[in-house]
């Protein structure tokens, strides 16, 4: 970034982060929107939460009906 200053950088940051949103469907069937910056901040839980690996679901694995 060379030129640009910490503070500039930060706030492109924080702009970029709390303007832009996703949409989903909730499992009730509600839509419910997050910030991008609602998401980073959940980053480590939804890292747990999901694992791309884990082939253990039905129907995944060939298991499933």
């Amino acid at each position: 970034l060379g030129e640009i200053s910490d503070f500039f950088y930060y706030r492109l940051l924080q702009s970029f982060t709390t303007n832009k949103t996703i949409t989903y469907t909730r499992s009730d069937g509600s839509p419910w929107t997050l910030t991008m910056d609602d998401v980073l901040r959940r980053r480590q839980g939804l890292e747990m939460a999901y694992n791309p690996n884990d082939l253990s679901g039905a129907g995944v694995s060939g298991t499933g009906p």
